[in-house]
This record gives structure tokens, C-alpha cells and sequence, in this order.
């Protein structure tokens, strides 16, 4: 059971031994042998536990936030084991651990579940068998997110026919705060192993605790060298011995080193017995966070930051200070700190220091408010906050680092929707920039009245504007004044003269007509242009613009459209407005065919009806029937020759007259016979 440690000498003066292969701390330069894989269940968290596993054989494993390695030797190096009278049973492999342990036989894993919430935890439940011993083990190991420790409960349930004398322990090889070796502690029937002070000369044990916490009455307890001390007292199937090196000399107390606690039962046939047990891992390190007041603030302005010290640990935690490196060019205004003080912090440089003690409670956070003033500089600038721990308590309180983003910038008017109106009209213009206030006022130059404005927010006014009739069209400086500042944007807003419609190509349509395209040339249009006919039963598809001077619009006319003419419309975004003259014609209307037309003859057939013209055509939608180009035309009749094969079917058909202006007319009057 040799673990890697170089050429250092172990506990008692036993010499380790290096093995053939990638070994050792990273934090040296080396890796650990990785253990076998396992299927098992990981509760994932935020922390401060970050990953709790449980195999399928029942290793463990936990990861805690701010340490890069597990908190225990190789990951997996702790388990649930028992002994039965001779029998030993635990975990298939323990990294560095016992080998003359049978292993668990496994029966069923959950997934996690839970929300990892009070009264909702993460749970997970490991169930296996010791041999033919009668004897089934079902260990439920849950989470709540935020806290130090997880809870395991190991049930023991027997189907023997005797009773069973058992000891069940909950045991480890300690590898807190990244590190393999530290001191021992007891206290009551908890025991922990006790990290380090890092980089400390002489090693001294410091106030990071990896604790086994016994829920139930009749634990013992030990604390020692990982395997002459623990895992040799595991193998030996009698209660732990309640022994611990909880000295601190470094050169006998500190040690590689594990812990364990046992408990010995009698388990009636037919009866399960269950034991509990909290695994504490020592305080995660404060947080500090900072939130900027406004994010966008003037050149030279008031703003503010507030900071916030969270404390994610069970139990209070003192701060002797709160300190805040302030952006280059910002200064603090004094009496301005509210919150946890008032008082105004010592300035050295850009440091502000606030000296406590500053109490962060269990779970809680604690604030401090101040204002600064901005720098004149324009820019980004970053704040950042931190904060120190009174006493001896051994943890840390992490900066935020830069954060709390404030951007100094001018006030400015970016753009302005829509852009442009025509002489004569209202509307409300939408005006977007920065650091707009709400004394804001606009001007839009000669001839254009801003009736009101309306504050948004600041980057955003809406202003109500009437352009004269007789304002001068052309480009229009836009200027924004306000208390803080004034903002001008040159030739942002246009005056636009009316449109007007010079031609529309073709200027009329028959009744029936689809998708007919309509070109119509003028002055003054604007991209984004609608189109409309008035009255109904005309209606505007797709239109294309091309230019300031034409636009395609495709016109579709139904059946019932009533004839005569009609106002086109062109309408700018601008709220420009041109129309001209659009005529709906009568469409062709067909009655009455005659002769019939037998099959496989060709005949002269007459259509009777009215609005018909000359340049019309003629269709007939039968199978085997063609129709000839009209030989005679008049507005009330047709003359065409139908020719009608020997296969067509007899019957009455549809006959559709089209005149030349697209005006389309039906009727079912031909007879095939």
C-alpha cells in the first residue's frame, strides 16, 4: 500500500516508494495513477462542494471549489466498508488502500435527484450486498447546494437467520487543499484532518478542515497515517480506536494522513440498523462582487458603485477591511458611503480601504455604497473590489477583479426615425443617442415646430413635429440641449418637397385583370413607397421602386370592380403624398355561342355579349376543341371558327373572352355535340 512521494521520507521514517509510471502531484510536475473507472452517480453543483460521487461499489469522491485536485488521495481514495466477523468488505479498489477486502457486490444506483434545495437535496442511493453474508447495504448520500458538508446514510438490513456483529466504517485518505500530508483534530466524535498553512515555515496546521461528523450515537473515531494508522485499523475489523496525531510538531503530527469513524452493531435477523455521518470540508473563501450605479455616465458626472461581500459557509466570518481600486481618473466623494458604514474610507491612490470589523453572516452577504465622480476622460473604466479577513480564521476573501463597467461618454444624437418628412406634415420622430436626461430639449431648424418631447430613456426622446408648408426643403441640423450638455447632428433630419406623379403606364385596366404589372414615373419618391388604388376591388401586390423617379406596382382587378376612374396614390415614408388617375374598364362579357359544333367537323360560331374589343382573344377549355383568331369583332359580337376533334366529349363548355387591356370575361355556352 505504497503512495508516490519522491525521496521524502513518510511518517515513522518509512521511506515511499516511487511507482513506474505517470505519478505524483501535479502541483509538482507530476499526476496521480488514475483509478479505475467506475459507473456511478455525480451530484453536480456550484459549490461550495462542486462534484460529489458516489461508485458503484461505494468510493467516494468530492471536488470543493478553489481546489484543483479531489479532497481525497487519487480521487477515490475512501469508501464505506464492513467487517463480518472475518469477513472484510468494501470497495472493489481504494487507490494506495487495503487489498484484502472483498468486494461489494453491487445491486442499483440512482441517478441524482433533487433540486439541491432544503427539503429537496441532491440525493443519491447505492445499494449493494456483502457476499453471502444475508447482509444488504443501501447508503443514500445527499447534497443541499451552498453548503460545506454532504450527508451520508448507510442502512445495513439483514435476511440472516442469526444475528450479525458488524463494524461499519466511513474511511479515507485525506488530499485536502491539494496536498497529501497535514495535522489531526478532534472534536467531541468528529475527526478531521487539518491542511497546512500554505507555504508556511515552519509547517503549521491551518484552519481547513476535512471532517468526518457522526450523526448517530457509538462512533469511534481515528486520525493517523493513511495506512500503518487507518486503513491497518479498517483491515483489523474491530472499532476504530479513538486515537489521533493532534499535535502540531511537523515532524511527528504531520503526516500523510487519513481519518475514519466506526460503528460496531448487532443486526437482529430480519432488522437493518443505520448510521449517519456528515463530510465537512473547511470554509470556501468570501466572494466579492461590484455593481456600477449606471453603466453609461457623462464626462465628469456623478455616478456609484456598490459592493458586495458574500459569505457562502455555514458559520460568520469577520472582515477587517473592505478595500475598492477605483478607475484611473475617478475619485470618491466623501460622505457618500452608506451600508454596512458610513464612514469614509482612507484613499491611497486609487485604493479605498474601509476598516472594520465587518461581520458577512452564515450564507448572507454584507453591502457598502459610495458615489464617485467620473473621469473627464471618454472610455471604458473597470472598478474592482476585495476585502480582508479579521482574526485567525484562516480563509480569504476573493477580489472581484475588474468589473462593473461604466462607460463615460458624451451626450450625442445618433439617428433619428424617420429621417425626412414632406412639407405640410406632423409626426412623431423617434430621436436615439446617449446620455439623454429628461430636461432634454430638441431643434430641427427653420420652418420645422417640435410640438412636445418625450423622454424615454437616455438613449431614447420622442418628439412630435410639424414641418410648415412652406418650409425649405434640404437637409436640417439636429440639436439636442440639456442641463449636462449639448449634442448636434449635422444634416440628420431632411425636408422633403411633395412627390408628384407625372405618368402611369398603362393608365387602365379591364374588369378581371391579374397581376398586371403598372409603371409609374414622377419625382420625389422615397425608398420604402406604398402604393394604393381607391375603391374596392382593386388591389396592390409587389412593387418595386427604382430611383426617385419610378415605380412598378402589380394591380389585380376582380370581376365586380365597378368601372370608371380610380385615384392612384403614392404615399412616401416621408409622409409624402402623389396621386394621378387609374381606370377600371369593363370587362368583356360574353352570353350566348351558336351554332353547336359537332364532333370532328369545324364550324363558324357567333359569341353574343358586350364591352367586347378589337385585338380580343378567345379560349374554350374542353379537351380535342380549338378556337381560331376572330375574324369579325364588334362590341356585341364574335365571330371565331371552333374546330372540335372526333374524340372530343359533347357537352357545354366555358368560353373566355379576353380583351386587350387584360379585361377577362366567361360563360359556359358552347355546345359540342
Amino acid at each position: 500500500m505504497s503512495k508516490v512521494r519522491g525521496n521524502n521520507q513518510g511518517a515513522y521514517g518509512q521511506k515511499w516508494t516511487r511507482l513506474s509510471v505517470a505519478v505524483g502531484l501535479a502541483a509538482a510536475g507530476v499526476a496521480w495513477v488514475a483509478a479505475p473507472a467506475w459507473a456511478d452517480s455525480s451530484i453536480q453543483s456550484s459549490g461550495p462542494l462542486t462534484s460529489i460521487t458516489t461508485t458503484s461499489d461505494l468510493n467516494c469522491a468530492v471536488t470543493v471549489d478553489g481546489d484543483t485536485h479531489g479532497e481525497w488521495f487519487a480521487n477515490t481514495a475512501c469508501g464505506t466498508f464492513l467487517a463480518v466477523g472475518t469477513q472484510r468488505f468494501g470497495p472493489a479498489s481504494v487507490p494506495a488502500g487495503p487489498t484484502s477486502f472483498t468486494a461489494w457486490t453491487p445491486v442499483s444506483q440512482t441517478a441524482v435527484t433533487g433540486t439541491g434545495v432544503p427539503g429537496d437535496p441532491f440525493t443519491v442511493v447505492t445499494v449493494v450486498t456483502a457476499g453471502r453474508t444475508g447482509l444488504r447495504v443501501t447508503q443514500t448520500d445527499t447534497y443541499v447546494s451552498g453548503s460545506q458538508q454532504y450527508t451520508t446514510a448507510v442502512t445495513v438490513a439483514s435476511t440472516a437467520t442469526v444475528s450479525k456483529n458488524v463494524v461499519l466504517y466511513r474511511a479515507g485518505d485525506c488530499f485536502q487543499q491539494n496536498s497529501d500530508t497535514g495535522f489531526g483534530r478532534v472534536d467531541g466524535t468528529s475527526v478531521a484532518c487539518v491542511a497546512e498553512v500554505p507555504f508556511s515555515n515552519p509547517v503549521a496546521p491551518s484552519t481547513r478542515l476535512e471532517q468526518l461528523i457522526p450523526l448517530t450515537p457509538g462512533s469511534s473515531y481515528i486520525e493517523g497515517q493513511y495506512s500503518i494508522d487507518v486503513w491497518s485499523a479498517v483491515e483489523s475489523g474491530q472499532p476504530l480506536p479513538n486515537t489521533c496525531l493532534c499535535g502540531n510538531d511537523p515532524n511527528v503530527d504531520d503526516v500523510d494522513n487519513g481519518v475514519g469513524l466506526s460503528w460496531a452493531v448487532t443486526i437482529a435477523p430480519g432488522s437493518q440498523v443505520t448510521e449517519r455521518q456528515a463530510t465537512y470540508f473547511s470554509l470556501a473563501p468570501l466572494s466579492t462582487s461590484v455593481t456600477a450605479d449606471d453603466p453609461t455616465v457623462l464626462s465628469g458626472a456623478t455616478d456609484g458603485y456598490t459592493v458586495t461581500v458574500s459569505n457562502p459557509a455555514s458559520t460568520d466570518a469577520t472582515l477587517a477591511s473592505i478595500t475598492d481600486t477605483l478607475p484611473d481618473g475617478f475619485s470618491y466623494i466623501p460622505g457618500s458611503t452608506t451600508g454596512v458604514t458610513t464612514a469614509d474610507p482612507s484613499i491611497a491612490g486609487q485604493v479605498l480601504t474601509w476598516n472594520g470589523s465587518f461581520t458577512v453572516p452564515a450564507g448572507g452577504s454584507i453591502q457598502l455604497h459610495f458615489q464617485v465622480r467620473a473621469a473627464t476622460a471618454l472610455g471604458t473604466y473597470f472598478d474592482s473590489a476585495g476585502g480582508t479577513i479579521g482574526g485567525t480564521g484562516g480563509r480569504t476573501v476573493n477580489s472581484s477583479g475588474p468589473t462593473a463597467q461604466i462607460d463615460v461618454q458624451p451626450v450625442a444624437v445618433t439617428n433619428l426615425a424617420p429621417d425626412a418628412l414632406v412639407v405640410g406634415a406632423t409626426n412623431d420622430v423617434v430621436v436615439t443617442g446617449t446620455m439623454f436626461s429628461p430636461d432634454a430639449t430638441i431643434s430641427l431648424g427653420a420652418g420645422v415646430l417640435v410640438n412636445s418631447v418625450n423622454f424615454q430613456d437616455e438613449t431614447t426622446l420622442t418628439a412630435n413635429v410639424s414641418v410648415a408648408a412652406n418650409a425649405t426643403p434640404g437637409a436640417r441640423n439636429v440639436v439636442l440641449t440639456e442641463a449636462d450638455g449639448t449634442a448636434t447632428c449635422t444634416g440628420c433630419f431632411t425636408v422633403h418637397a411633395q412627390p408628384t406623379i407625372t405618368s402611369i403606364t398603362p393608365s387602365s385596366r379591364g374588369q378581371g385583370a391579374k397581376q398586371q404589372k403598372i409603371t409609374i414615373i414622377g419625382t420625389r419618391f422615397v425608398a420604402g413607397a406604398q402604393v394604393t388604388v381607391s375603391g374596392s376591388g382593386v388591389s396592390v401586390a409587389g412593387i418595386t421602386q427604382t430611383g426617385s423617379t419610378k415605380i412598378v406596382a402589380t394591380v389585380s382587378i376582380s370581376a365586380g370592380a365597378a368601372p370608371g376612374d380610380r385615384t392612384l396614390t403614392v404615399t412616401d415614408p416621408d409622409l409624402g403624398v402623389a396621386t394621378g388617375t387609374f381606370t377600371v374598364n369593363p370587362g368583356p362579357k360574353p352570353a350566348s355561342a351558336s351554332p353547336p359544333v359537332s364532333r370532328g367537323t369545324s364550324q363558324d360560331v357567333t359569341i353574343t355579349g358586350t364591352n367586347f374589343v378589337a385585338g380580343l382573344s378567345v379560349k374554350v377549355a374542353a379537351a380535342g376543341v380549338t378556337v381560331s383568331a376572330p375574324s369579325v369583332v364588334t362590341p356585341t359580337s364574335i365571330t371565331v371558327t371552333v374546330t372540335a376533334s372526333a374524340t372530343a366529349s359533347p357537352g357545354t363548355y366555358k368560353l373566355t373572352v379576353t380583351n386587350p387591356d387584360r379585361g377577362v370575361g366567361s360563360k359556359v355556352c358552347l355546345t359540342i355535340v
